[in-house]
């Protein structure tokens, strides 16, 4: 019996030695536990890459790709072909600045280049913006009403 006890308290030490160095690695190297298959990706990972999607087609002109990211109640209440049609502003450069997640809900700090074309000018103007998004059944889309607020 004392041998079984000894050989499982051997095991154990082994198991926790494991175990720290594992979790020493990951810290000396300072991976996120998402990468380190431990986690899946975070709230705010999985939001960065979609806002990043999302102002990368505004940047192209895929208006298309921004629809379908729109939040569905909106998409609901507008169709594809009013959507493709609104808006007056020519984007240079966008810039995702910061990104933060609470619950379903999150927001995004976007740096955006534009002009205006109707204006008949070619001059830059430079805002950043709080972009809202919302997480519905596990994916999250962008809030356009009441949306674009400036950052402070």
């Amino acid at each position: 019996m004392r041998r079984e006890k000894m050989k499982t308290q051997k095991k154990n030490k082994k198991y926790f030695a494991f175990l720290i160095t594992f979790v020493s690695v990951i810290i000396i190297l300072d991976i996120p536990l998402s990468h380190a298959g431990i986690l899946g990706p975070s709230d705010r990972q999985v939001l960065t890459k979609r806002a990043e999607k999302y102002w990368n087609s505004k940047l192209t002109g895929d208006m298309i790709t921004c629809y379908q990211l729109e939040e569905p109640r909106y998409k609901k209440q507008v169709p594809v072909s009013l959507y493709v049609r609104t808006g007056s502003l020519m984007y240079k450069d966008v810039e995702i600045k910061d990104v933060q997640t609470d619950d379903d809900n999150g927001t995004v700090k976007v740096e955006i280049k534009y002009f205006i074309p109707a204006l008949g000018s070619k001059h830059i103007f430079t805002t950043t913006i709080k972009d809202k998004w919302k997480k519905i059944q596990g994916a999250w889309y962008h809030v356009l009403e009441d949306n674009r607020q400036r950052a402070r």
